[in-house]
């Protein structure tokens, strides 16, 4: 077997983060991870530096198991104003960013929230922002 090659701090370190916020699933698995280390004995302190996350919110998250259980490590819903997407508009969302945008005669690779809210506009003629549009892929996709 070779040796394992050494792999830049800094790229590893970023690339690893990236991946555990990457998804509701992966968050969910982040902030497990998190609580067994602490149940384990270690330190909040020392699961946030590891983590690259704060001590404070590796406790909030010790402390929401405590309180709710595996639900409680869980994305919350976000309270605000009620998506302004109709829901038969929202079941076409779910379908269409499986798809590439090229299916739909988009020259770019992958969903972004500028181009959802100019495809938006333009087959349904529904006025979203770019911020919106990009907190809509989050929760449909």
């Amino acid at each position: 077997m070779r040796p394992l090659r050494p792999v830049p701090e800094q790229a590893l370190t970023t690339e690893l983060v990236l991946m555990a916020r990457a998804s509701l699933e992966a968050r969910y698995l982040h902030r497990l991870h998190a609580v067994l280390l602490v149940a384990g004995g270690c330190s909040c302190y020392e699961v946030g530096c590891w983590f690259h996350d704060s001590p404070r919110s590796v406790e909030r998250w010790v402390h929401a198991y405590q309180a709710k259980g595996l639900a409680g490590l869980r994305d919350r819903l976000q309270c605000g104003p009620s998506c302004r997407v109709p829901s038969h508009v929202q079941q076409e969302l779910v379908a269409l960013l499986r798809q590439s945008p090229a299916a739909c005669g988009y020259s770019q690779q992958r969903w972004s929230g500028k181009l959802l809210a100019r495809h938006l506009t333009g087959c349904h003629g529904l006025q979203l922002g770019e911020r919106q549009c990009q907190r809509l892929m989050r929760r449909l996709h």
